[in-house]
């Protein structure tokens, strides 16, 4: 067992998103190393000392044995709870999407990775037309019927690689490694799918507008890669929104 939640955590070490994985992993790593210690000096300084199995007439190396099988029990129950809570936590309350924070973790890991394996990411900024609108005239509830309806169409649309969050009000963020020269398609789309879908309890058509840049043909930092995608917003809003927009000459 102790095996394989090393198995495990090198897996974490290495997965794309990792970054956001190892401050916890090494919290709870050095918590229980020092757990363990902890019980090795009172299992050797104290008579009251007891665990459920324990055999004090065991030579001192099955001892140390007995207590790291405990420590690595406690750490198999930390790290059930730490997924749980890292699951639940980062998420969007209204589309069940990872959430802005994650889009901040995630997208910087997402290319450093892609940095190492040489390939190419694009980020699409997608924004709801119109949704004051929506709101204005139909209400809050209708309008976050919206986002929900919107974030289930790219959800189904989008590639299974691909990593969509919920970045603020009614705009998401969808990353997508390795799309070039596809992303203007995949992108077309999603567009074509929100546009072409029925809302319940809407009187008129809802469409979105996305503006795309790619790593790392348009910029190589990530901050300025989302500058660059938002940016490409500006010019599909005032083309007429229900569009996609990427940098001249753009895939």
């Amino acid at each position: 067992m102790f095996a394989g939640e090393l198995a495990f955590f090198l897996l974490l070490y290495i997965k794309e998103d990792a970054e956001s994985m190892r401050e916890p992993v090494n919290g709870l790593l050095l918590g229980n190393i020092l757990m363990v210690v902890l019980a090795m000096i009172l299992r050797a300084y104290s008579d009251t000392a007891s665990l459920p199995g324990y055999n004090a007439d065991l030579p001192f190396l099955d001892q140390i044995g007995f207590l790291m099988v405990w420590g690595t029990l406690l750490l198999f129950v930390d790290l059930i709870a730490m997924v749980i809570i890292y699951e639940r936590i980062g998420r969007d309350a209204l589309t069940g999407l990872k959430d802005r924070g994650q889009f901040d973790t995630k997208g910087p890991a997402m290319l450093k990775a892609a940095s190492r394996s040489k390939v190419s990411v694009s980020l699409m900024m997608i924004d709801i037309d119109h949704f004051k609108a929506i709101n204005d005239t139909h209400g809050h509830p209708a309008g976050d019927g919206v986002i929900q309806a919107v974030a289930d169409i790219i959800t189904r649309t989008k590639r299974e690689g691909d990593k969509l969050f919920r970045y603020g009000g009614e705009e998401f963020a969808l990353l997508c490694p390795g799309t070039p020269p596809g992303a203007m398609a995949l992108a077309e789309r999603i567009r074509a799918a929100v546009a072409s879908s029925a809302y319940p309890g809407l009187d008129r058509q809802v469409t979105i507008s996305i503006g795309i840049a790619t790593f790392p043909k348009d910029e190589r930092d990530f901050r300025e890669l989302l500058t660059r995608a938002d940016a490409a917003l500006c010019p599909a809003k005032a083309l007429g929104r229900n569009r996609v927009v990427g940098r001249p000459g753009f895939g």
